[in-house]
């Protein structure tokens, strides 16, 4: 009886994740929590060359690291503030 309650608990706790969509510079298709998000900003021109191509805007995450995507940081952001957070 407690393992059902358990898996009770656990649908509700998926239930609670929101990720946000954005897409890699291969086309890939990126899932992010936007509470693990510290910050957003565009590239450099002087660091341009450490991402991939087509690499518009860098996400840092509180683990230290980051990710590269297509999407334009305005839009990101758009997106983590709709899903209640302000990076």
């Amino acid at each position: 009886m407690s393992g059902a309650i358990g898996c009770e608990a656990m649908w509700w706790l998926l239930a609670q994740i929101v990720l946000v969509q954005l897409h890699g510079p291969a086309g890939q298709e990126i899932f992010v929590n936007p509470k693990e998000v510290t910050s957003v900003r565009q590239p450099q021109a002087i660091a341009e060359r450490h991402f991939a191509p087509g690499v518009r805007c860098i996400l840092f995450m509180v683990n230290g690291n980051f990710i590269g995507v297509t999407d334009l940081c305005d839009d990101v952001r758009k997106l983590l503030t709709y899903r209640g957070v302000t990076p």
